[in-house]
C-alpha cells in the first residue's frame, strides 16, 4: 500500500512539473521574440533611413519566421505604412542584417548613426498564433 502511494505522488510530480516546464518555456520564447522584435527597432533607430528624408514614425512587423533549413530568422517590417524592409538573424541575439529592401527607399549604415526619428515612435509586434 505505501509503495502505490509513493508511486502515485511520484508520477504526479512528474506530471505536474513537465506542465511547469512547459508553460516556462512557452512564454520565454514568446517573450524572445518580442526582444529579438526590440532589437530591430533600435536597429532600425539607428542603422536605417528613409531616402526621402522623412522620420521614421511608424513601424509595424509583418512577419516573424523561422526558416527550418537554415535555422535563421526573418522579420520583415512595414515603415511608415508605406516601406518594406527585411531583417535576418542567425540566433536569438545574434548579428542583426538588411535582409530584403529598395535601395530607393532606404539609406542603410553599417555604422550607428544618430538617425532623426520621432521620439514617439509607434510599433505594432507580431502576435504569434
Amino acid at each position: 500500500m505505501k509503495k502505490r502511494i509513493w508511486y502515485l505522488i511520484i508520477i504526479i510530480t512528474v506530471i505536474l512539473g513537465g506542465l511547469v516546464m512547459k508553460n516556462l518555456f512557452a512564454t520565454t520564447g514568446e517573450s524572445s521574440k518580442k526582444q529579438e522584435q526590440d532589437r530591430v527597432v533600435k536597429y532600425i533607430k539607428q542603422h536605417v533611413e528613409l531616402t526621402n528624408g522623412e522620420p521614421v514614425n511608424q513601424i509595424e512587423f509583418v512577419e516573424f519566421e523561422k526558416n527550418q533549413m537554415t535555422g535563421s530568422w526573418l522579420l520583415t517590417s512595414k515603415i511608415n505604412n508605406k516601406f518594406f524592409i527585411s531583417f535576418k538573424i542567425d540566433e536569438f541575439g545574434g548579428e542583426i542584417r538588411t535582409s530584403n529592401y529598395k535601395a530607393n527607399e532606404f539609406n542603410v549604415n553599417s555604422e550607428k548613426q544618430n538617425i532623426k526619428s520621432n521620439n514617439k515612435l509607434e510599433v505594432s509586434y507580431v502576435e504569434d498564433n
